[in-house]
């Protein structure tokens, strides 16, 4: 019998089931920053506690907990004066940093959200953590108005590290369609000579003049 090379038929020549895919926790809270949707999902607010959080006693009503938390972080972000994102100290390439400060805080709310698809985040966790003004220093920029803006402590608005053609995340926080970054070409730059001013030449005559010989008198 022939030993056959080609590659065996799977599933009888239908199409081979599709993958799947983990169900998703129940979602509690969704709201904006800016372009982009955060859901906080169950198991997030439990997370925060048990990784950051000191250790309390046992509690068996998890579920309230993490719905009056998770309404507390939507409203208290939603309501914040400023918001900066960054992916400067994200491990991931798939998340991004958030980081605010109300006026009666000490320390600096950091949450980490990661991408669930189209311009869809998930909170991951959150913590508390005192940062310095000079952690801030340098350009940012504004996600409603595009402009550039140098660090201060009363700027308002949410604002990105970089500009939104630099990665996805910021692409989708200033509102752009999440499917146009990967066919966004960047402007090519051609380098413009400086301009090259012609002078006319002028023809300049000049006119002997005659200057009569003196003899010098010897006496």
């Amino acid at each position: 019998m022939a030993f056959n090379l080609a590659h065996a038929t799977v599933n009888n020549g239908l199409a081979p089931p599709a993958p799947q895919q983990k169900r998703q926790p129940r979602i509690l809270f969704e709201f904006w920053i800016a372009g982009i949707l955060i859901r906080i999902r169950e198991g997030a607010v439990r997370h925060i506690f048990e990784s950051h959080s000191k250790p309390q006693r046992e509690t068996k009503d998890w579920p309230t907990i993490e719905r009056n938390v998770s309404k507390h972080i939507a409203e208290m972000i939603s309501s914040s004066e400023h918001i900066f994102l960054s992916n400067v100290r994200s491990t991931r390439d798939d998340s991004i940093m958030v980081y605010l400060k109300r006026p009666q805080d000490k320390m600096h709310h950091c949450f980490v959200v990661a991408h669930e698809g189209d311009n869809c985040y998930r909170l991951n966790t959150g913590y508390k953590k005192l940062i310095e003004d000079e952690a801030f220093s340098g350009t940012w920029i504004n996600s409603g108005t595009g402009v550039v803006e140098e660090y201060w402590q009363g700027m308002q608005g949410v604002y990105t590290r970089g500009a939104p053609e630099e990665n996805f995340h910021y692409w989708c926080i200033h509102g752009r369609v999440p499917s146009d970054f990967l066919n966004y070409q960047p402007p090519v730059l051609v380098p413009v000579p400086p301009p090259v001013y012609l002078i006319p030449l002028i023809p300049v005559y000049v006119v002997p003049q005659h200057v009569p010989y003196q003899q010098e008198l010897i006496y």
